[in-house]
């Protein structure tokens, strides 16, 4: 959670109370919430976003945004702070970072048939973040520039990826 959001501790009513002792979550479809990151630098004079190829299903050998599931002590903007640093060894924050958009459109993920995907997409600027290194299930991580990319839209990158990368492109 950011530091400057805290929850305060609440009184439940008795009827919310009951409420939360019947409550089943099983009632409702499974979901998964995930964060993915859009890091941008400058290299040699050019705008740059870094990417991560996929060591692991889905989409294994695809470049695609660091990124991954939110942990249930975890508030979204922690999930893409540790997600950014495990997959690439940033461990530093970057120097500005805050929600871009939000996906949901059911099917945009090919885990959609057991279980509904949301992610939400972050936007990031570190000025010398340094020579990324590939961990957590990251096969590889290095800066692309934004007008090198085009081309890969079709083949490289992960077809999640795809509309928040859109969101940045020249």
């Amino acid at each position: 959670m950011p530091k400057d959001q805290t929850l305060l501790p609440r009184k439940l009513s008795v009827e919310d109370t009951e409420f939360v002792e019947k409550y089943q979550p099983t009632d409702y479809p499974p979901n998964a919430v995930t964060a993915d990151v859009i890091l941008l630098t400058i290299r040699s004079g050019r705008l740059a976003v870094l990417l991560v190829e996929r060591a692991n299903p889905p989409q294994s050998g695809s470049w695609a945004l660091p990124g991954g599931h939110l942990r249930p002590e975890e508030s979204i903007h922690e999930t893409a702070l540790r997600e950014l640093a495990e997959k690439t060894g940033f461990a530093a924050e970057p120097a500005h970072l805050e929600q871009l958009q939000t996906y949901s459109t059911p099917g945009r993920d090919v885990r959609d048939s057991k279980m509904r995907v949301t992610s939400v997409a972050y936007l990031a600027f570190m000025p010398d973040p340094g020579t990324p290194r590939a961990g957590s299930d990251a096969r590889y991580a290095r800066f692309w520039a934004l007008d090198d990319l085009p081309g890969k839209f079709n083949s490289e990158l992960t077809y999640e990826d795809g509309p928040a990368l859109a969101l940045i492109m020249p």
